[in-house]
């Protein structure tokens, strides 16, 4: 019996992504606020640079240090997870949500997919999902597979009468 829920539940759900946060975001501002620590740290000792005058502690600047290191870390662990059901569409952030949000189909005003990558040359597709609610508010969602998710949404859409 139990078996047979998880099959219907399964099969809900019509497409189903993560996205994680860029990494490359991720390891130049680890670089960035390294790099300031070192100079903040260095103009303590170097005497060309104690004209510059930084009143703060070592121990206070290594703490502001490792408290913006550790969140700029956790981002590598962030994801956006998009799942496209017969109710509707849901997201959800990995690991800080465990519900996340469903937008029931029959809120959904308007949806297309828009490439919003900033290259000319459009090697490495940016593209997001952008949906407009009945209540005024927007949604976007990026997706790397942009075909299969307005596929999906298309799927429970057309029964709506909603158009793209």
């Amino acid at each position: 019996m139990a078996h047979t829920q998880e099959t219907n539940a399964v099969s809900k759900v019509l497409y189903s992504e993560s996205v994680v946060f860029p990494r490359r975001f991720v390891i130049v501002t680890v670089i960035l606020e390294t790099l300031i620590y070192l100079f903040i740290i260095a103009s303590r000792f170097i005497d060309g640079l104690k004209q510059i005058h930084i009143p703060i502690s070592f121990i206070g600047v290594s703490l502001i240090y490792l408290i913006f290191l550790i969140f700029t870390l956790l981002l590598l662990f962030i994801k956006v997870k998009t799942t496209v059901e017969k109710e509707g569409v849901r997201y959800r952030m990995l690991p800080v949500e465990r519900k996340g949000h469903l937008i029931p189909k029959t809120e959904i005003e308007k949806y297309f997919i828009k490439n919003v990558s900033k290259r000319k040359s459009g090697k490495k597709d940016n593209n997001v999902l952008f949906l407009r609610l009945t209540s005024g508010k927007k949604v976007v969602l990026q997706t790397r597979r942009p075909k299969k998710l307005i596929q999906a949404v298309h799927a429970i859409m057309e029964r709506e009468g909603v158009r793209m």
